[in-house]
């Protein structure tokens, strides 16, 4: 900051002149806080509560940063909290031929899908040449459409599966 801005802000906040602002600054070897505060002392401040900072932001702004801040990570953990409780009462469910073979809470099948993500779609892709069918059963999402879709993909993998098969047979 300036010689000429922290004259300013002197001016500013006490009732001081140009020249008594210069004085005050040279008596406090330029520094602008020991000038405030040695005009507080005097009772030359115009407004006592008022603060001053060298932080380029207001500190009001920052509250409202911060508070917006609380806000939206109140919102995300409540997000967070409602996804895990749908994950937790929802399954994904893996069956071959009308028998069901296993289940696994949605929030476990996403948590192995954020660490195994490659492997595991691999997986899962493969088991579907291999006659699995994949489910979802819960109030949620056990919702016939998305069970609908992933049939239809198990079907197509079957397909697929067959007409490769056929056309080996057809070679021998």
């Amino acid at each position: 900051m300036t010689e000429n801005e922290k004259i300013a802000k002197l001016c500013e906040k006490a009732n001081v002149t140009e020249a008594e602002a210069r004085a005050i600054l040279e008596e406090t070897n330029g520094d602008l806080l020991d000038a405030i505060l040695l005009l507080e002392r005097q009772g030359r401040l115009k407004d006592v509560s008022a603060h001053y900072s060298t932080r380029r932001e207001a500190r009001a702004d920052a509250d409202e940063d911060d508070e917006g801040f609380r806000k939206r990570a109140s919102g995300a953990a409540a997000l967070l909290q409602r996804a895990l409780e749908i994950g937790n009462a929802n399954a994904f469910v893996v069956s071959r031929k009308g028998r069901r073979l296993f289940s696994l809470s949605v929030t476990s099948m996403v948590i192995l899908l954020v660490f195994a993500n490659i492997w595991l779609l691999l997986a899962l892709v493969a088991g579907l040449f291999f006659g699995l069918r994949y489910a979802l059963e819960g109030e949620q999402l056990g919702k016939r459409s998305v069970n609908d879709v992933m049939d239809r993909a198990a079907t197509a993998a079957e397909n697929v599966r067959d007409t490769v098969a056929d056309s080996f047979r057809e070679k021998k």
